[in-house]
């Protein structure tokens, strides 16, 4: 079983090495991009927007997530990561 430092190590190597990115809170993201960050599938970032857990827009068949909105979740749940 992994122990926690050791995910905290792999999980800042992810992000010195270019994998997460920063965010922009005043640009608009799409689902893949978020799912990517998050490393979660795309109908689970869609299931949270639905359940209005993160603002969006809908654009044609779409969504569209403010970055604002993405750091808003992020730190409400920062306490709840399992790093």
């Amino acid at each position: 079983m992994e122990s926690n430092l050791h995910k905290l190590k792999v999980y800042k190597s992810s992000i010195n090495k270019g994998k997460m990115k920063e965010i922009n809170p005043k640009k608009y993201y799409n689902v893949e991009q978020i799912s990517d960050r998050w490393e979660v599938s795309a109908r689970t970032i869609i299931r949270l927007i639905q359940d209005r857990k993160i603002g969006s827009l809908k654009i044609g068949r779409q969504y569209r997530i403010l970055g604002e909105s993405i750091l808003e979740y992020e730190t409400r749940n920062a306490s709840k990561s399992k790093y």
